[in-house]
């Protein structure tokens, strides 16, 4: 049995519809209102920031830079694969899977 066709799209908004009237605003919106606008206006001092971008990949620095330990990267026997040897090694002890 075949499928019927999907229903057709919906038809596109008429702007004619559309309330383009200026809202009204009673005395104490427009005195708000008012006062937003000018504190924008005056502008306000934003205190600095340090932006912390770590989207760039970490690289392993020299031996002798910095101070301070921590393991980092893959090596060290707790890293990725197990610390096997020089062919690959991790869990696959052939260096690389069966097949």
């Amino acid at each position: 049995m075949p499928v019927p066709p999907p229903p057709a799209p919906p038809p596109p908004p008429t702007f004619a519809l559309a309330n383009t009237e200026k809202p009204t605003l009673n005395k104490t919106e427009q005195a708000g209102r008012n006062a937003l606008l000018s504190d924008i206006s005056k502008g306000k001092k934003l205190k600095k920031t340090v932006t912390n971008d770590r989207s760039a990949p970490i690289l392993d620095k020299p031996k002798g830079a910095g101070a301070g330990g921590g393991g980092g990267g893959f090596g060290g026997g707790g890293g990725f694969g197990g610390g096997g040897g020089g062919g690959g090694g991790g869990s696959f002890g052939g260096g690389g899977p069966p097949g």
